[in-house]
């Protein structure tokens, strides 16, 4: 019986440890178990005035077919490359007959060096004359004419400048030249063809090197020009920021629609880019704006039943740390850079757009070390793109 008794005792003894194991809570989990998810952000400003940001979707791609055309209008000349040509970055490819142009651009040379002329002797004269009114010789009269004709020989000059930067400009653009490494996939013109100023002329291919388009209204349009800088942003890799440039700008708008697609070209390359990859490029746009307004994402905008609210992230310690926090904000009008926001929110505060889901209010979050501050205050929309390791298990009090 002794071997039953045991058996019994050794049962009774795992039922116990089962209830006790059952009762207890389990452990919580270390800082190195919680949670970690990427949430973005966009800090914004508002500042009113010239130098705005505005940000437009896009998405990425590669063997982009761009239609080239001279900027001048005038009679083909030469052509220097043929279809299936490869061409270097600005690599001449075609040429108009220059000689009017040339020609005007020499009277212009002549025609300043006489405006020059003519303001050194105005300005000569007028000292002169100065010099015999300071000794209280009665020619006030000289005087005022003798002024009147400098400034008037000063603005000849201004203008003369003018015109011959023009003249420049123009001839300059009789030479058609390719913006990138790319090759040629037709050919629209013939020597002694006239052709009109923006007319295609070539339609060439550049491929492997990413590029985004993005679609943009004519009225924003004219504050964009080929070679603009900008700032792209992928939703696969929120931590980083890359530089681009405008490579090329619609003539004609997509489809029924009125904007205009604009090719950006992306001046860093990482192995994680691919085509069809969702993007976010920002324009800083030399433009006024009537009165300051803050400007964000209509994804930042949540509403409940107690109203329109947006998460910021406020910086609570200089090792990185920052706590969520909900703003009820006052909403005006929809633009095509997003939601203006009336009241809730400040200048240079840190909205976020992504994650926004598993937000709450006191959440703790992180700002790594290996991510980098991409930040410019010189529009009043700035954008500032961080991994954000939010750590589900803690709440600031």
């Amino acid at each position: 019986m002794g071997y039953y008794k045991r058996v019994t005792y050794s049962l009774m003894g795992l039922v116990g440890c089962s209830l006790l194991l059952c009762s207890c809570k389990p452990p919580e989990p270390t800082s190195s178990e919680q949670t970690i998810r990427p949430v973005r952000y966009q800090q914004v400003f508002s500042k009113g005035g010239i130098g705005q940001s505005r940000s437009f979707a896009g998405i990425s791609q590669t063997g982009i077919e761009i239609k080239l055309g001279f900027q001048v209008a005038g009679t083909v000349d030469k052509i220097l490359a043929k279809a299936g040509d490869k061409v270097r970055t600005k690599q001449m490819i075609a040429l108009l007959e220059a000689t009017e142009y040339q020609q005007y651009l020499h009277k212009m040379e002549d025609a300043l060096a006489d405006a020059q002329k003519l303001a050194q002797d105005a300005r000569k004269h007028y000292d002169q004359v100065r010099q015999l009114y300071d000794q209280n010789m009665n020619l006030q009269g000289d005087l005022d004419i003798a002024r009147n004709f400098a400034e008037q020989a000063r603005n000849e000059v201004r203008l003369a400048s003018k015109e011959l930067q023009t003249a420049r400009t123009n001839h300059t653009h009789t030479r058609l030249l390719s913006p990138q490494a790319c090759q040629i996939k037709s050919v629209f013109v013939e020597v002694n063809q006239k052709v009109e100023a923006g007319e295609p002329a070539f339609s060439i291919v550049c491929g492997e090197q990413i590029q985004v388009q993005v679609a943009m209204s004519a009225a924003l349009l004219s504050n964009v020009h080929q070679g603009h800088q900008v700032k792209v942003f992928f939703e696969a890799m929120p931590e980083r920021q890359f530089s681009g440039k405008v490579v090329s700008i619609a003539d004609e708008p997509i489809g029924q629609t009125q904007r205009y697609a604009v090719m950006v070209q992306l001046k860093e390359s990482d192995r994680r880019l691919r085509p069809h990859l969702a993007a976010e490029v920002e324009f800083q746009l030399n433009m006024p704006n009537k009165r300051p307004v803050i400007l964000v994402p209509t994804v930042a905008v949540g509403e409940d039943e107690e109203g329109r609210f947006v998460y910021i992230v406020e910086k609570v310690t200089d090792d990185g740390l920052g706590v969520v926090r909900r703003r009820e904000v006052e909403i005006g009008r929809l633009t095509e850079e997003g939601l203006e926001v009336l009241s809730g929110l400040q200048s240079g505060e840190r909205v976020v757009t992504a994650g926004f889901s598993q937000l709450k209010e006191g959440l703790t979050v992180r700002f790594p070390e290996q991510s980098k501050h991409y930040h410019s205050e010189t529009g009043d929309l700035s954008h500032t793109i961080y991994l954000i390791l939010a750590h589900a298990g803690d709440e600031a009090s």
